[in-house]
């Protein structure tokens, strides 16, 4: 009993790492505007550079750097309590190569999860959370195509899986069984979200994650399914609110993850 209650004050830590970090981002952001103001006189070196200058606006850019500062300072302060403890960061964790066979069944489960987390969208029990869901998700996607493909279709799902599947599961399926642990570090992952719809569905998914890893034993395969997932609802939400609950969506949903089950076949 003693080191599940250590495992859950860890955790603790980690989350209280994960919010000190956006405060000391958002801290920061007096300092990224002063930089970008600083660098829109600079002159470009690359298409690319040349994009970021021009064609994002100010608070894409700036809200690209806090996102940035945020995640490094959180990758900074775990990795200080796990120094601290002595502890090697490849026990919380595994990532190796994937094999074809994974490249496919994620985008498959990333559609199937998809088709789920619209089902919960469209519960009636929900319909009193929907504007707050609506101005959440509104949020996170507002902004250029290519701010939403960096931060919340690339960089966010990667460092999401790093912190709830990596280190938070890690630490606790040292003392707890698979599915206390799963479980546990899924409805963390849902509470992460502060908005009840998303919320619910975000767990789901986060169990769903947390079974992908122990059947790969890499979490490279939740991160791609992870990217996959935002990619899709964040530039075809569109289409999947119009396909509604019919049964061919629903139906392509269950055959897409039972699809991607059999192709990810559970490892040794």
């Amino acid at each position: 009993m003693a080191k599940r209650v250590r495992s859950l004050v860890y955790v603790f830590v980690y989350i209280a790492a994960y919010f000190a970090a956006q405060v000391a981002a958002l801290s920061l952001r007096p300092l990224s505007d002063t930089v970008i103001c600083y660098i829109n006189g600079m002159k470009s070196f690359s298409e690319l550079w040349e994009y970021f200058l021009n064609e994002l606006s100010f608070q894409d850019r700036s809200s690209m750097f806090v996102l940035v500062m945020a995640m490094i300072i959180s990758v900074l302060l775990m990795w200080a309590v796990i120094a601290v403890r002595k502890i090697k960061l490849k026990t919380y964790f595994k990532i190796g190569r994937v094999t074809a066979a994974e490249v496919v069944a994620a985008p498959l489960y990333a559609y199937g999860l998809s088709v789920v987390a619209f089902i919960i969208v469209s519960l009636p029990q929900l319909s009193g959370f929907l504007s707050e869901y609506a101005q959440s998700i509104g949020a996170a996607a507002r902004g250029d195509a290519l701010t939403s493909l960096v931060t919340v279709c690339l960089l966010a799902p990667v460092f999401e899986e790093f912190i709830f599947r990596g280190i938070i599961f890690g630490e606790l399926s040292k003392n707890w069984s698979f599915i206390a642990a799963n479980i546990i570090q899924a409805v963390i992952f849902g509470a992460m979200h502060l908005n009840v719809i998303q919320g619910l569905y975000a767990a789901l998914i986060g169990v769903v994650l947390g079974m992908i890893y122990r059947r790969s034993k890499n979490l490279a395969l939740p991160m791609m399914v992870h990217v996959c997932f935002n990619t899709i609802n964040t530039f075809s939400g569109v289409y999947l609110a119009s396909a509604g609950l019919e049964i061919y969506f629903l139906v392509g949903g269950a055959v897409a993850l039972a699809a991607a089950f059999l192709l990810t076949g559970r490892k040794k």
